[in-house]
């Protein structure tokens, strides 16, 4: 199952100054752990290939791929439970929810370079609905709870944002 299907939104960029946004907040923590994203980086996602990453509001990330511009929202709609929805024009929209207060544990396992980016095998362990996709209208657990993942994050970056997100949870 993947955890993502890509759908909405096109750009523009008109030149005008980002402001600045804390890299250690938890929608920044969790963007990195499910999507390996920080702003200025690259990830593959799926057959888009490799994107080039923009934070461009507090939890919200856009990915420009060749293909056309994939917009990643995140949310914390309940303490230390995340939301994350993709929107890619001309593609249904996918929606994931990873609930922190249920993690026991996380596991990073290096998975070598993939495209000249850092790939990671994400492990969340706990009950089922740690971690739950979309399909329909009804959220289903995603079992075994994982992201794999391939960026510019590094694993050990990896590590410290899981690290960070248990303490704060």
């Amino acid at each position: 199952m993947r955890l993502a299907h890509l759908a909405v939104v096109s750009t523009s960029v008109l030149g005008l100054a980002t402001p600045a946004f804390a890299a250690d907040s938890s929608l920044a923590l969790v963007a990195k752990l499910l999507g390996g994203f920080v702003d200025g980086g690259e990830a593959i996602q799926g057959s888009l290939g490799k994107g080039r990453v923009k934070l461009t509001a507090e939890g919200v990330f856009e990915v420009t791929f060749d293909k056309g511009v994939a917009t990643f929202l995140y949310d914390e709609p309940g303490t230390c439970v995340f939301t994350q929805h993709v929107q890619m024009a001309d593609e249904p929209s996918s929606d994931a929810r990873l609930d922190f207060t249920k993690i026991t544990g996380i596991e990073v396992r290096d998975q070598g370079e993939w495209e000249g980016l850092h790939a990671a095998l994400i492990t969340f362990s706990g009950p089922p609905e740690v971690l739950q996709v979309m399909m329909g209208d009804t959220l289903v657990p995603q079992q075994p709870a994982f992201a794999f993942i391939a960026s510019s994050t590094t694993v050990d970056e990896f590590n410290a944002a899981a690290t960070e997100l248990q303490r704060i949870c």
